[in-house]
């Protein structure tokens, strides 16, 4: 009796081992910004799922070194944006060219803005 139970032990710690969630291949390159402001670039799983840079809900960041083109949002908050929480992004001749009272708890990113500007805000995370 004690053999089978070491036996079904070792075999349920062989299948377990099996389940473990692999390591993510970067597809990018660390931001590099003097503070660690943000996490690692655009990545994609082994499944080939996406999983995109998070930006802290306060900074200063420049487009697209601090802050990588694409979409960014506030997950938890789809009814507008937290109390406190404010965002702006800007053009290259200092004009503002979205803002959180605009559009809420959604910034899209593109290649026409020189800054994103965020103050009081949960992380903001990048989707697809």
């Amino acid at each position: 009796m004690k053999i089978t139970a070491i036996a079904a032990t070792a075999l349920l710690a062989f299948a377990l081992t099996g389940c473990a969630t692999g390591p993510t291949t970067d597809t990018g390159t660390d931001t590099g910004t003097e503070s660690g402001d943000t996490t690692d670039e655009s990545t994609e799983t082994e499944t080939g799922g996406f999983v995109g840079v998070t930006l802290p809900g306060t900074g200063d960041y420049t487009v697209p070194d601090q802050a990588p083109i694409g979409g960014y949002e506030l997950p938890d908050y789809q009814d507008g944006l937290p109390d406190g929480c404010t965002w702006m992004t800007y053009l290259d001749n200092g004009d503002v060219f979205g803002d959180g009272e605009t559009n809420g708890q959604f910034v899209f990113i593109t290649d026409v803005h020189v800054r994103f500007v965020t103050d009081g805000c949960p992380d903001w995370v990048q989707f697809e």
